[in-house]
């Protein structure tokens, strides 16, 4: 019966154990435009942390992190802007459009071909 007993309370207190909180907290929101408009794959990360998620279809992300650390939400086109958990489960937040971001252009888009053609056709005429 003791046998039993020490058993019993062995199991109990590994079961514990393993149910103890970790210090995380599981974080839940959504990420907007100004208008309401969700923000498809913006990231969520930790503050001076590469980890993080990205926003689904609805603007929306569920993410644990300790309660005290600063998530960074960021997304192409948009300003960058940090809260602090400080504890909450659920952040929603709007992000601000970049005044500084070009409309529709990509710097690092590659020379559509019609346009090499050109300048190599340029180049020859001039040689």
């Amino acid at each position: 019966m003791k046998k039993l007993s020490i058993l019993t309370l062995a199991v109990l207190w590994t079961g514990l154990a393993w149910a103890a909180p970790t210090g995380s907290i599981y974080v839940t929101g959504k990420v907007t435009a100004p208008g309401g408009k969700p923000i498809v794959e913006a990231m969520i990360s930790l503050k001076g942390n590469p980890y993080g998620t990205m926003t689904d279809s609805r603007g929306q992300y569920n993410f644990t992190a300790p309660p005290d650390v600063v998530l960074v939400f960021s997304a192409p086109g948009y300003l960058a802007k940090e809260e602090s958990v400080a504890g909450r489960t659920e952040i929603d937040v709007q992000l601000e459009p970049d005044p500084d971001a070009k409309s529709g252009k990509k710097t690092d888009a590659p020379e559509p071909a019609d346009k090499k053609k050109k300048s190599r056709k340029s180049r020859r005429q001039t040689e």
